[in-house]
């Protein structure tokens, strides 16, 4: 009985090292073939020509950009990177390519800032709220205008919109902020233009410059 597990403990070590041997033997065989396939791969490696990939954040050639300077947040003209208000500006390029009719359709553009509603009714004005406060009064070139706001912006060149309690700058306004729509300037060349819209709900307009 004793010589029968004896002789069954030795027939198990024999085969698990003959195992241990085997497994030993594939991996050596393998091995150059790896060595092979990574020797290949970087010699293509090696072949291929350099990717240079360039870009950049804003297309400053089409005029998404922002002006280096602007006057609405002091009333004089300073960079925008060092101003201490904040002023986000609406470009022509954006108005042109959104087909911006009214002032209503460029408060999307610019964040803190919703089109307000004319009293009761569900109809909005262009007249904006800017960080919750209801902003009556627009600005024409750093000029408040009253009454209603302009409803044509075929001679604007940009819009600024000026955030925060920096707006008391200007005297009677509200510290939600202000919007200023800063005109086209003059040329040394003659220009002219005309546009014709037609839409929806019986909407036509002709545009001059």
């Amino acid at each position: 009985m004793k010589q029968t597990k004896l002789t069954q403990r030795l027939s198990l070590l024999l085969l698990t090292v003959a195992a241990t041997q085997f497994s030993t033997a594939q991996t050596t065989r393998s091995s150059p073939d790896q060595a092979n396939t990574r020797t290949e791969a970087d010699a293509l490696a090696g072949d291929l020509d350099p990717l240079m990939i360039a870009g950049s954040a804003l297309d400053a050639a089409k005029g998404y950009a922002p002006p280096a300077e602007t006057i609405t947040a002091t009333r004089t003209s300073v960079p925008l990177l060092e101003t201490p208000i904040s002023v986000q500006t609406v470009t022509r390029e954006t108005l042109t390519d959104q087909a911006a009719v009214r002032l209503t359709d460029v408060y999307r553009n610019v964040s803190g800032v919703v089109p307000g509603y004319t009293g009761f009714n569900t109809s909005v004005s262009e007249s904006p709220i800017i960080r919750g406060f209801a902003v009556g009064n627009t600005y024409w070139n750093g000029f408040r205008l009253r009454g209603q706001s302009p409803s044509v912006l075929a001679n604007v060149e940009r819009i600024d919109i000026l955030k925060g309690p920096g707006s008391v700058l200007y005297g009677q306004s509200e510290p939600g902020g202000l919007v200023n729509l800063v005109t086209k300037p003059t040329l040394d060349s003659p220009y002219r233009s005309i546009e014709q819209r037609i839409g929806s709900f019986d909407y036509y307009e002709t545009l001059l410059d």
